[in-house]
């Protein structure tokens, strides 16, 4: 079965969704960056995996009348590959469900599911 590259999440939001990622991302020391089209873009490790850095979450978040996008993602590390005979991917979405990255996709749930309930969206699971 083939894992989607991303997990995306869909909402109508009104309010200033800077200001909301911004904060979760500074909580988690998570890097911030802006692409040209105007997406915020962010990218680090969840607590509990800083010890060994092998796979990082990357989030982007865009809104466009009235509508949000989050997509989340987990980009792995090569060692975690080659650790793995590369049944790990390069990248993966972040929803549960299967063998492969399992500790990896739970660990980066948590913090996607504290950003989705700024929200007040319903967890990813």
């Amino acid at each position: 079965m083939a894992r989607s590259k991303a997990t995306v999440r869909t909402f109508a939001w009104d309010g200033d969704i800077a200001a909301v990622v911004s904060a979760w991302a500074a909580e988690r020391g998570f890097e911030a960056g802006l692409s040209d089209d105007g997406v915020l873009r962010y990218w680090g490790m969840p607590q509990g995996t800083r010890e060994v850095p092998m796979a990082v979450l990357c989030v982007t978040a865009a809104a466009r009348e009235g509508q949000v996008e989050l997509r989340f993602w987990i980009v792995s590390g090569s060692a975690v590959r080659l650790a793995t005979l590369f049944a790990v991917p390069s990248s993966m979405g972040i929803e549960s469900g299967g063998f492969v990255g399992f500790v990896y996709r739970r660990r980066t749930r948590v913090a996607a599911n504290d950003l989705l309930g700024r929200f007040g969206q319903p967890p990813i699971s």
